[in-house]
């Protein structure tokens, strides 16, 4: 190898070697980029001989792209900064789960033309570097599980480059939204499971590109910004698990939105059909553990590739209408309990063939439910039913229909109508 002294790239990434790196790659002076990265994570495959970076990468002085994830270094933060901070053309360094250990050297600051900056899953333990927002061309930042601590510097968040910021899984690491800039790029913002806290700024608007936002796990509060209703190229949405409050947004500008959870928060207000009118790509909505109230509108029942619509522990009232083409829908899982949803369970329901769970306990419904029908649901693993006015009927009206019984694992049907025990000995008879 150590004669081919005019290569320029040399790409090993997931090419499965093992044992130690060849000491002559060092000898590449001519490279330019150098990856020797793997993407499985559970174990390294390659290890750095000695732990010694600063003999690896002396001579790479033409090099600007170096991958070398999931390779085993286990150096401390002065032993592999100070070497790599001497390869001032350096564009993308790219070093995940290498067994690293802090904290980030501050020499690291001279690498001005740093675009890309992975450093996850590594032992970092150490705040992260406020001379990190000097980085004027930055455009990928990822250093999530990576222990950082301490404040997070807020100019991070207004590099006008930048497009991804990952920083998620760091508990100890502090912080809070910034005022964001008009023409900011970012498009993947992944703050999960910190400790961030503080309201959302209005300027989140100016996150014209933004596409998944991530700030599940925080202490986030106040109202939820009525401008959100201005990310147009959203796709994926998180805010599960803070402490906000106030009214949903409206999300129906957002036509490319699959995935929405505000899960265990304190937002209120009704829900209504402005709010997912042409959510056509809808996947999940999660708004459970809230305090929203009104009618469940006909607009959430007629997504196309809706697959799970979780509600629960709310204070939606009304009736509940029918899913229309029930049997083209996907529907996995429809989760209502804990509501004050009156009348009777629409039959809809039980021609959606796709669903593995229907929870509608602790409701209000009335009317009979014919066990027969269940029968039509092969996929049900839960069926909640509880704490509602509903009697079942137990008769089987087709005995033609030789279709199994679903193979049904959780049944809640307590304080119904019928008597407990002589419902259960029926439906495991029809199970049986």
């Amino acid at each position: 190898m150590h004669k081919l002294q005019n290569l320029r790239y040399l790409n090993l990434s997931d090419a499965g070697f093992d044992g130690q790196i060849p000491k002559e790659i060092s000898y590449l002076t001519r490279l330019v980029t150098l990856d020797l990265s793997s993407s499985i994570t559970s174990h390294h495959n390659l290890t750095l001989e000695n732990s010694n970076i600063g003999m690896f990468v002396q001579n790479l002085t033409d090099i600007t792209e170096l991958y070398l994830d999931c390779v085993a270094i286990s150096a401390s933060g002065e032993e592999w900064g100070r070497p790599l901070s001497s390869l001032e053309g350096l564009r993308v360094l790219s070093m995940s789960s290498c067994n690293l250990s802090g904290p980030i050297d501050s020499s690291l600051g001279k690498l001005q033309s740093l675009s890309v900056l992975k450093l996850s899953n590594n032992k970092l333990s150490s705040i992260v570097p406020y001379s990190i927002a000097n980085f004027s061309n930055l455009t990928i930042l990822r250093l999530s599980s990576c222990g950082s601590n301490g404040f997070f510097p807020k100019d991070i968040f207004q590099i006008q480059t930048l497009k991804v910021l990952d920083i998620s899984n760091n508990q100890y690491l502090h912080g809070s939204l910034p005022d964001f800039p008009p023409l900011a790029s970012l498009k993947y913002l992944n703050l999960a499971d910190t400790n961030f806290s503080g309201p959302l700024p209005n300027t989140i608007s100016n996150l014209k590109h933004l596409s998944t936002i991530d700030l599940s796990h925080y202490q986030f509060n106040g109202t939820l910004p009525s401008s959100m209703s201005e990310l147009t190229k959203l796709v994926f949405l998180d805010l599960s698990s803070n402490n906000l409050t106030g009214p949903l947004p409206s999300f129906n500008m957002s036509k490319n939105l699959t995935y929405l959870s505000l899960f265990h928060n304190h937002l209120n207000g009704d829900l209504s059909s402005m709010h997912f009118e042409g959510l056509q790509n809808l996947v999940s909505i999660d708004l459970g553990f809230n305090s929203m109230n009104g009618n469940i509108p006909l607009s959430l029942l007629m997504l196309p590739y809706l697959r799970e619509l979780k509600l629960f522990y709310n204070k939606l009232s009304g009736l509940l209408g029918e899913f229309d083409n029930a049997s083209s829908h996907v529907l996995e899982m429809l989760d209502l309990c804990n509501n004050n949803l009156k009348g009777h369970i629409p039959v809809s329901i039980f021609n959606l063939r796709t669903l593995r769970v229907i929870n509608l306990s602790s409701n209000k419904f009335n009317g009979a439910i014919q066990l027969d029908i269940i029968r039509r649901l092969s996929n049900l693993t839960i069926l909640g039913l509880s704490h509602n006015n509903l009697s079942m009927d137990v008769n089987i009206r087709d005995d033609h229909d030789l279709s199994p019984f679903p193979e049904i694992k959780i049944l809640k049907l307590a304080s119904s109508n019928e008597n407990p025990k002589f419902l259960e000995k029926s439906v495991k008879f029809a199970i049986s």
